[in-house]
């Protein structure tokens, strides 16, 4: 019997105050017909997708009721009411615009977590607390599927809590990208005490929206390796050299010639120097046409005498490492080392010149690159928080300096091995049509 409870934090479609750009906080708005549109190409989507939940738990604001409604309808379910889930409250803030808002002698006080905006407005720090109980509300629940509607900031502190986050004020720290209608996912196992997010923003049944645009920012793409013989043979590989398995030149090939199509552009290629990460950023920068520059910070980790091991021939009798400071594997790295790797690693690429980045590595230290980055500490025995990474998967994230934010837009993203799924396309074709013609009538 599972004991995990797999969470999909939804945010609303387009609503009447987003289209005035407007702070909205807990202020009331229908969707546009636009979002109306966003919240039945996903209901559809999943209808096609036989998805399931054992409950659709929603705000009670408008803009998420009529969200969640709309997919409940398609999967033949209730929706839940939970208040827990509202938007921050601005305060006075809400329904003005930006310029408004800092022409207010007290904007410049609001620098900290502790702040209320608008005078009378939830603080940040508030608000992610209040995520952290809807959270713990769901935990209470039974293990299961659960659907979550809400709004951006609330599902950002929900993340931040769940993967140990510090709460930071408004305008800086790690932002979780959900553009309208599309949702994270995220597991929680209480055997590891381990939270794995599994996606972000993901949007399939939408238009792609225009990439970050900053002339001074990091944009960089982390890439999973190809399948690799040792993934196809389960090993636990670190870094004992493994070539790509057939499927694994088929997913890089796939994966080049998606980003090609897509008109992806780089200004560098960097790789780890195992032959796995090597030969699939290789296929990309053949498309391309640019080097690819090894760099050992991103090797994965040193497993020690675990390196080319099953796990059943891995724990018994090798004990689980239960410390930071116990290497892995008796002579591998331990967490700490990792940890440390990868700071330097995300440290080193942004002493480059800002520009797109494209950097193929491994699951583990790419786990513990974006734990740096976005400020979460290490646990031992596979605890704590984790992000998914399948083969050739895509982790898409901004560094913006001059607010020293890292933007995540996308996580594990594997739609260039599903290309072919014309279904979802169509439909985010057929969007793209009905706006196009409700603009004009």
């Amino acid at each position: 019997m599972s004991h995990t409870h797999h969470l999909t934090l939804l945010r609303h479609g387009e609503s009447e105050g987003n289209i005035l750009n407007l702070f909205i906080g807990q202020d009331d708005y229908s969707l546009t017909a636009n979002g109306r549109l966003q919240a039945q190409a996903l209901a559809q989507l999943w209808a096609q997708e036989n998805q399931t939940f054992d409950a659709i738990i929603a705000s009670p604001l408008k803009r998420a009721q009529q969200t969640a409604h709309a997919v409940a309808e398609a999967l033949h379910l209730p929706v839940e009411t939970e208040p827990l889930w509202m938007e921050q409250d601005y305060g006075e803030w809400n329904k003005l615009s930006i310029p408004e808002i800092l022409r207010d002698p007290a904007t410049p006080k609001y620098y900290t977590p502790y702040d209320r905006p608008g005078h009378t407005g939830e603080s940040r720090i508030e608000t992610y607390l209040r995520a952290g109980q809807a959270l713990h509300a769901l935990l209470d629940r039974p293990p299961g599927r659960y659907l979550v509607v809400a709004h951006g900031v609330i599902l950002n502190m929900a993340l931040y809590f769940a993967l140990g986050i510090p709460c930071h004020p408004s305008s800086e720290g790690p932002w979780f990208a959900f553009h309208h209608t599309s949702h994270a996912t995220l597991t929680y196992s209480p055997e590891r005490y381990r939270w794995q997010l599994v996606r972000v923003n993901d949007h399939r049944h939408l238009p792609e929206p225009p990439p970050v645009n900053d002339p001074g920012s990091f944009q960089i793409m982390f890439v999973r390796h190809a399948e690799s013989e040792g993934n196809a043979n389960g090993l636990w590989q670190g870094q004992a050299e493994f070539p790509l398995s057939e499927t694994g030149r088929t997913q890089a090939q796939a994966l080049a010639d998606y980003l090609a199509n897509r008109e992806e552009k780089f200004d560098q290629i960097i790789a780890s120097p195992l032959t796995r990460a090597h030969d699939t950023a290789q296929a990309v920068a053949k498309k391309f046409a640019l080097p690819v520059e090894t760099d050992p910070l991103w090797l994965e980790r040193d497993n020690g005498q675990w390196a080319g091991s099953t796990p059943e021939n891995r724990y018994p009798p090798e004990p689980d490492y239960l410390f930071l400071h116990h290497p892995v594997g008796g002579t591998g790295e331990t967490e700490w080392d990792l940890y440390l790797r990868g700071g330097k690693a995300i440290a080193n690429l942004l002493n480059r010149p800002p520009g797109r980045y494209f950097v193929a590595s491994h699951g583990g230290i790419l786990n513990m690159a974006l734990k740096v980055a976005l400020g979460i500490s290490p646990f031992p025995n596979h605890q704590g928080a984790r992000f998914a990474f399948g083969n050739t998967a895509i982790c898409r994230v901004t560094y913006l300096p001059a607010r020293n934010r890292w933007l995540i837009t996308a996580l594990n993203d594997l739609a260039h091995l599903h290309a072919t799924n014309q279904q979802v396309s169509d439909t985010a074709q057929k969007i793209q049509m009905l706006v196009a013609r409700e603009q004009l009538e």
